[in-house]
């Protein structure tokens, strides 16, 4: 992919319908897998292809699924009167 196809966050963030802050919060924190960090460039801009693009988002619905899972499985049930 040249260099020119690549998006910024702000794009990837859209495309993602999610913010640039939040992108950048993943990373920092660790909760974004590391084989999921985009490239920066030689200013150190964070630059994503759209297959990684594709990727978070494949990640982002499983993350959803998982959590869904576990809210099931620790939600209290009260008994019906």
């Amino acid at each position: 992919m040249a260099k020119n196809d690549l998006l910024s966050i702000s794009e990837a963030a859209e495309r993602l319908n999610r913010k640039a802050r939040t992108l950048r919060d993943w990373e920092s924190s660790g909760r974004l897998p590391g084989h999921l960090y985009p490239d920066r460039d030689e200013f150190g801009r964070r630059r994503y292809s759209e297959d990684l693009v594709e990727h978070i988002r494949e990640w982002l619905i499983a993350e959803g699924r998982r959590h869904s899972l576990e809210n099931l499985i620790h939600a209290r049930v009260e008994p019906s009167t």
